[in-house]
C-alpha cells in the first residue's frame, strides 16, 4: 500500500525543485559555445599592429608603424574626438598622398571589431613621419546628474552568475591612452588603473595593455561638492555600478 509523503518530505521536495530551476539557466549559460566571452578588442583600432600594414597593402603600398598614442577629447554635450599619432617607420613617403591616405585609414577604422563606435568627421594627415587621424564618436560618453560618463572601456557581461559571455576586455594597442575631460570638469573615479594628471585620465603599455572591463572614467564640473560621490552616482545612474 502506497503511503503519502508528510508534509516535512514535500516541503524538501519543493525546495530542491525550486534551487534546480535556479540553477539550471547559469549552468546552461555557462555550456552553451555561444555564451562564450568575445575576445580582447583594441582601443585604439588605427593603432593595432598590423592594421595600417593590411590596408596599405591591399592598396598596393608598404607601410610599418613604431610608436603610437590616442588622444580622447569628451565635451559637456556627450560627444567626443579621438585622435591617434601613429609614427610610421616605413611607407610615410606613400601615405603622404591624401587619397591613398584617407582610403588607408578609413579602411582601418572601419575593420569590424567591438559593435558599435561608428567614426564620423573623419580626417587625416601627415605631419613628418606621423600619421595623425581624427575622428567623432556620438556613442562614447552619456551625461547623467550633471556629469559625463565614459563608457567605450567597460565590457559589458551577463547579469546571470556562473554564466560567461559579454564583450571582452579592452586593450590599449597604442602606447598611451589619455581621456581628456571636458572643458570646466575634472576627473572624478571610475578609472580604473588609470593615473590623474589635472584634466585627464592616462593609461600607457608600460603599466600594462589590458584595460580593467570595469573603467568607467567619470568627469563632474570643477569645484563640485564631494565629487567622488556625485561621480559614483553618476555610474550607478547610467547603470555601470560605483
Amino acid at each position: 500500500m502506497s503511503r503519502t509523503p508528510s508534509p516535512s518530505r514535500r516541503t524538501r521536495a519543493a525546495a530542491l525543485l525550486l534551487a534546480a530551476a535556479l540553477v539550471a539557466p547559469s549552468l546552461l549559460g555557462a555550456a552553451a559555445p555561444a555564451a562564450a566571452r568575445a575576445p580582447p578588442w583594441p582601443v585604439c583600432g588605427l593603432c593595432e599592429d598590423g592594421t595600417l600594414a593590411s590596408a596599405a597593402a591591399d592598396r598596393g603600398a608598404t607601410v610599418e608603424t613604431g610608436a603610437s598614442t590616442l588622444d580622447v577629447r569628451v565635451f559637456a554635450n556627450g560627444s567626443t574626438r579621438w585622435t591617434a599619432r601613429v609614427e610610421l617607420t616605413d611607407g610615410a613617403g606613400a601615405m603622404a598622398n591624401e587619397s591613398l591616405r584617407r582610403a588607408v585609414v578609413r579602411a582601418a577604422i572601419d575593420r569590424p571589431r567591438r559593435p558599435g563606435g561608428d567614426a564620423s568627421a573623419l580626417s587625416s594627415r601627415m605631419d613628418g613621419s606621423t600619421l595623425v587621424a581624427s575622428y567623432d564618436r556620438a556613442d562614447a560618453a552619456e551625461t547623467e546628474l550633471g556629469a559625463v560618463v565614459f563608457t567605450p572601456l567597460h565590457a559589458s557581461g551577463p547579469a546571470i552568475p556562473f554564466a560567461i559571455g559579454g564583450e571582452g576586455a579592452p586593450y590599449l594597442a597604442s602606447d598611451a591612452l589619455t581621456v581628456h575631460a571636458p572643458a570646466g570638469y575634472v576627473p572624478a573615479g571610475g578609472a580604473d588603473g588609470g593615473n590623474v594628471s589635472g584634466d585627464a585620465v592616462r593609461w600607457t603599455a608600460a603599466d600594462g595593455d589590458t584595460v580593467d572591463g570595469d573603467t568607467v572614467p567619470t568627469f563632474v564640473p570643477e569645484g563640485s561638492p564631494l565629487p567622488g560621490v556625485r561621480g559614483a552616482l553618476a555610474r550607478l545612474s547610467a547603470g555601470y555600478g560605483w
